[in-house]
């Protein structure tokens, strides 16, 4: 399954487009098109770089024709050319694309390409190649039993939010083996999975056939938010380690603001992450726990003159512990263990969850101490 614009109506049914006199392959847009679309659907992002080596070499010679052929039907336009040490042009929906939405086609994609797309995802990923071959690979011994997973998210999900329709999407794309991953600046790898509901993933998903188990990091941001504090030489938590060592970080929270802890944490990253412009509740909240992390949170903001530095900052760290010592420590303990991760933690077989479990905390303690 594949989406295309409306912007290009029946595109996804012709073998080829006639475009300034050269004949184009329409499973050559259609994947372009699904390329933007699938990322600004699941990912909220609206532009991608794209290097002019690669396209030539997964869409042949007449490329940018390609390209030009998107530009001239409004769908994308040219967002910053070429610059000192950037190689690859950036492009950006329109915002007529954006606004036209989407539509779903079985299309049926060469396996060559399938192959090339697999490459090109990965291509500019500093993470080692074999844990990234890992990571990719495994994606595939995923299964999921699409009809029940449907029955949960028409039971659970608004059909009018945008939620339903995307973990709708998702599902049929995992069931067709319609595998998305990409790997950003920051070094998180983006899949199907990644977005998908915790609820589906642990009811409706099996590997090799197989339950999973899912480990994670207990209140994930504002552990790496204390290592990242930690190598800066800051010293004065007063209690912000603890509470965040032990766990309890958002339960106490919770117990002091009387809200859930879904809202504490989603109220806690936009003090962690937000430009901390407005005196709110949650921010005066922090602020009065931990006010010397507070001032630090601000000031590191300034300092950068950036507010997003810190989301970076600990997406980064995140990164490096999946995919520089928690993966390669699993790989090396049993290379038959599939496992696929979901940012901060890993799905893996139910068998194996107690000696993942036991990597996985050794790994955490290394970051300690």
């Amino acid at each position: 399954m594949k989406y295309v614009s409306p912007i290009f109506q029946d595109i996804y049914l012709k073998k080829t487009v006639i475009y300034k006199g050269t004949r184009l392959k329409s499973v050559n847009l259609v994947h372009i098109i699904d390329l933007f679309l699938n990322r600004f659907i699941f990912f909220n992002k609206d532009n991608i770089k794209l290097n002019s080596r690669i396209l030539k070499w997964f869409y042949g010679g007449n490329y940018f024709k390609y390209i030009e052929y998107l530009i001239d039907n409004n769908f994308i336009y040219l967002y910053k050319n070429y610059s000192v040490g950037n190689k690859s042009k950036c492009y950006k929906l329109t915002e007529t694309a954006k606004n036209k939405g989407y539509i779903s086609a079985n299309i049926d994609i060469p396996p060559k390409m399938i192959e090339k797309s697999s490459r090109l995802n990965s291509n500019f990923s500093k993470i080692d190649e074999i844990v990234k071959n890992k990571l990719i690979c495994d994606l595939y011994s995923v299964k999921l039993d699409i009809d029940n997973a449907k029955i949960w998210i028409n039971k659970n999900l608004n059909k009018d939010d945008k939620s339903h329709f995307m973990n709708t999407s998702i599902c049929t794309k995992i069931s067709n083996t319609d595998i998305y991953y990409s790997f950003d600046n920051y070094g998180r790898f983006h899949t199907n999975f990644t977005v998908l509901k915790k609820e589906i993933r642990s009811n409706f998903l099996t590997i090799n056939n197989e339950k999973i188990k899912e480990i994670d990091i207990t209140n994930s941001q504002p552990f790496f938010l204390y290592l990242l504090m930690k190598e800066k030489g800051f010293t004065k938590f007063n209690g912000f380690d603890q509470d965040v060592l032990n766990g309890t970080i958002y339960d106490k929270i919770k117990e002091i603001s009387g809200a859930t802890r879904k809202e504490v944490k989603v109220n806690i990253y936009s003090v962690l992450f937000g430009r901390n412009m407005s005196k709110n509740y949650w921010n005066k909240l922090f602020n009065s726990l931990y006010p010397e992390v507070h001032e630090w949170i601000i000031n590191y903001k300034k300092e950068n003159k950036n507010y997003k530095i810190i989301a970076q900052h600990l997406q980064a760290l995140e990164s490096e512990f999946m995919f520089k010592q928690l993966i390669p420590e699993i790989i090396a303990f049993n290379k038959d263990i599939k496992l696929i991760t979901i940012h901060d933690s890993v799905m893996i077989q139910e068998k194996y969850y107690e000696d993942v479990k036991t990597i996985f905390l050794r790994c955490l303690n290394n970051l300690i101490n």
